[in-house]
């Protein structure tokens, strides 16, 4: 009854109760799930988190390190301790240092401090971009955002979402955990339509390019993909095997590249291996979100599911810049039917 439903619940059910379930109705959904999201404390950190690292990257890459380096008093006073060395050691016709023990000290310690240096460069920029906990955005590593993002995302939306707790996709025991968690988002029936379809998993080498192949039905990854890889690829499937998924995402990319001509995607990436891809830029997010897959017919294929799985996964700070398209994302992974 509709006293036992969540708020959420009750919001979804008053925009989709007896309504085809379009592109429109999708945004919608994903709005009241997005600004869930956004109250949820720990997403929030997390997107600060991942925000404050970025930020600091990009304060980084504008700095010239060693020169900043050089000019470290406690550094310099070590350097200069070992120039004297190497001058004291010259003058007594000394050629290779390293058979000096005291040489080989002041070269470590200088060493040492010039890593000291470093360090207290970084905790400088990190106060001036008021970064407070510079060590956990130091760390932080994709595997632990994808963990992160699993275990918010399943414990904010277990009401309004049927998620599925293991699989019989078939892939190799090595890929067991890999596509567990790539899946670890969609929903029960959405894995129930995987499996019905035959949908199964190869596994690529390091290195290759990850891929769905549809007519063979496999999606195929390697054994270091990112869970937002697999998921990404997985998501291909999904739109060929559920017709509305890709209406949805026609629908939407219609609207969002109106009037834009495609261009090549080697172009506007600087990856020579895109070849002959081309896209329609938009506002997206990565050109690579608004590829143009027109030319192959009329029941080609998006990117809007499948990057919008890999932005959630690895960069849900970034997702979150595009609203109308984390809508949308969020708003696909309630689908049924």
């Amino acid at each position: 009854t509709d006293s036992n439903l969540t708020d959420l619940q009750k919001k979804i059910k008053a925009l989709t109760e007896g309504k085809e379930y379009t592109e429109e109705v999708a945004n919608k959904v994903g709005d009241l799930m997005r600004q869930e999201l956004e109250k949820n404390k720990d997403f929030k950190a997390l997107i600060k988190k991942l925000d404050d690292k970025k930020n600091f990257k990009e304060e980084w890459k504008k700095i010239d390190e060693s020169s900043y380096i050089e000019k470290d008093p406690e550094y310099l006073a070590k350097r200069n301790k070992l120039n004297d060395c190497k001058k004291e050691l010259r003058a007594k016709g000394v050629g290779f240092y390293w058979h000096d023990e005291k040489y080989k000290q002041l070269f470590d310690e200088a060493n040492k401090e010039y890593l000291n240096a470093r360090e207290r460069l970084m905790n400088d920029i990190a106060k001036k971009l008021n970064i407070t906990d510079f060590d956990a955005i130091k760390n932080i590593e994709t595997k632990d955002v994808n963990e992160s993002i699993k275990s918010i995302f399943r414990e904010q939306f277990k009401d309004v979402i049927d998620f599925n707790d293991g699989n019989n996709i078939k892939c190799s025991k090595a890929q067991k955990s890999n596509v567990e968690n790539g899946l670890a988002m969609y929903s029960k029936e959405f894995i129930d339509v995987l499996e019905s379809n035959g949908i199964e998993v190869e596994t690529l080498r390091k290195g290759c390019r990850s891929f769905f192949d549809p007519l063979a039905k496999n999606v195929n990854i390697t054994l270091y993909d990112t869970y937002g890889t697999v998921a990404h690829e997985f998501a291909h499937a999904l739109e060929r095997t559920i017709p509305n998924i890709r209406n949805m995402e026609k629908d939407f990319y219609e609207r969002r590249t109106k009037g834009e001509q495609s261009v090549y995607l080697r172009d506007v990436t600087g990856i020579r291996q895109y070849g002959n891809e081309v896209t329609k830029l938009d506002k997206f997010l990565s050109p690579y979100i608004g590829k143009d897959y027109s030319r192959h017919g009329s029941e080609h294929g998006y990117e809007l599911l499948s990057m919008g799985m890999t932005y959630l996964y690895n960069k849900p700070n970034e997702l979150a810049k595009d609203k109308d398209y984390m809508n949308f994302v969020l708003g696909c992974l309630v689908y049924r039917g």
